[in-house]
C-alpha cells in the first residue's frame, strides 16, 4: 500500500533519532534499589526512556513525520488505511478511533476541496437548472424578521447562519418567486469562500431519492459526477465532507418531493450528515425545520417602481452574456 513507504520513512527517522540520543547521552549506570529510596517521577521517566528508547524514538519520529505531511502534503493522509495501524519494529498499534481523526483533519478536507472545486464548479454550472439561472438579478428579500430594501443581498448577511455547526437556510415563497435562482447564487458564494472561511462545493438534489438509496449514498453519487471521479468516493470521506460543511447541500423544491425523500431531509435526526443545508420550498417546512435554529429567506414581489430597473438590468446582463446576439437594450 502507498502509506507504507511513508511509515517506513518515519520509522527510519525515529531510529536515527534514537541512536543520536544514545550516543549523545551515553548509558547511565543502573542505581541499586538498596542504595536509594523509591524512584522519583523523573527517574521513572528516565528508566522508561532507557527501556523503550528505540520505540519512543520511532513514535516521536512518526509524530514529527505526521506533522510534516499534514503541513506540506495533507492529501497524502487520505492514503492512510481505515483500520488499526501497527508502527514498524514495535508492538504499538494505533486504533481506528485514533486513525480517523489523523486521516481527516480539516486541512486534509480543504486540500481535497481545492483539488476538485473548479471541476465541480464547471459541472454545477452545466446543470440545466443552474444554467437557466446564470443571470441573477438581485431583488429585495426578507431575511428572518427584517426586510432589506437593498437590491443586493450580500454574502455577509448569511455569514452568521453558516457560522453555526448546523447551518440551515430555508428559501420559502410562491412558485416563480426566484427561490432556485437565489439558491444558485448562494451556491456561487459558497464556492468563492464568501459564506465561510473555507470553500464549499454545492451539491444539488432536485429529484426524489431512489428506492433503497440513502441520502448520503445519493449525495456521494452526485458529488462523484460533479468532480468527474472514475471510481466511487470513499463513504467515510463523503461523510466527513458533509459533517465539516465542505459540501453545501441544496434541496430544491422540497415541498413537491415524495414523502420518503421529505422524511430523509430531517436535520433533527442524529445521523443526518449534511451540516450546511439550503432548502427551497413553497411551504414553511415547520414539520422538518420548525424546532431547529434556521434562517428563512423570502423573495419579495417586484414592486411597480422596480419593474423597469429589473428588466433593464436583466437585458443588459443578457447582452453581455451573448455579445454577438441582438442588442436588447438601447
Amino acid at each position: 500500500p502507498l502509506y507504507k513507504p511513508v511509515i517506513r520513512s518515519m520509522a527510519l527517522a525515529g531510529l536515527g533519532l534514537a541512536l543520536s540520543l544514545a550516543i549523545s547521552g551515553g548509558v547511565r549506570p543502573a542505581t541499586s534499589l538498596a542504595q536509594t529510596q523509591a524512584p522519583t517521577l523523573v527517574e521513572r521517566a528516565d528508566q522508561l526512556l532507557e527501556k523503550h528508547q528505540l520505540a519512543l524514538g520511532i513514535a516521536g519520529a512518526a509524530v514529527v513525520g505526521y506533522l510534516g505531511v499534514w503541513w506540506l502534503r495533507p492529501r497524502w493522509l487520505l492514503k492512510l488505511p481505515s483500520k488499526d495501524i501497527t508502527l514498524p519494529w514495535t508492538q504499538w498499534t494505533l486504533p481506528l478511533t485514533l486513525v480517523k481523526p489523523l486521516k481527516y483533519p480539516n486541512r486534509v478536507l480543504d486540500a481535497w476541496v481545492e483539488d476538485h472545486w473548479q471541476v465541480a464548479r464547471d459541472s454545477f454550472h452545466a446543470l440545466k437548472t443552474v444554467d437557466h439561472r446564470t443571470i441573477h438579478i438581485s431583488l429585495p428579500v426578507q431575511l428572518g424578521e427584517s426586510t432589506s430594501s437593498e437590491l443586493n443581498l450580500q454574502p455577509e448577511d448569511l455569514a452568521p447562519t453558516f457560522a453555526k455547526k448546523l447551518a440551515i437556510l430555508l428559501i420559502a415563497g410562491e412558485g416563480g418567486a426566484g427561490k432556485t435562482s437565489w439558491a444558485c447564487q448562494i451556491a456561487e458564494w459558497g464556492l468563492q469562500k464568501q459564506l465561510t472561511n473555507h470553500r464549499m462545493i454545492p451539491v444539488l438534489l432536485e429529484a426524489d431519492l431512489e428506492k433503497n438509496s440513502s441520502l448520503v449514498e445519493t449525495l456521494s453519487g452526485l458529488l462523484s459526477s460533479l468532480t468527474q471521479q472514475t471510481d466511487s468516493l470513499p463513504p467515510e470521506l463523503v461523510e466527513k465532507l458533509l459533517r465539516r460543511q465542505r459540501l453545501l447541500v441544496i434541496v430544491d423544491h422540497l415541498s413537491e418531493m415524495g414523502s420518503a425523500t421529505r422524511e430523509a431531509i430531517s436535520p433533527a435526526l442524529p445521523d443526518f450528515a449534511p451540516k450546511a443545508l439550503v432548502v427551497t420550498s413553497r411551504l414553511e417546512e415547520t414539520d422538518r425545520l420548525g424546532n431547529l435554529p434556521h434562517t428563512t429567506l423570502r423573495p419579495l414581489q417586484i414592486q411597480p417602481g422596480l419593474l423597469w430597473p429589473f428588466m433593464k438590468a436583466y437585458l443588459e446582463a443578457r447582452s453581455k452574456k451573448d455579445p454577438q446576439g441582438t442588442k436588447l437594450v438601447d
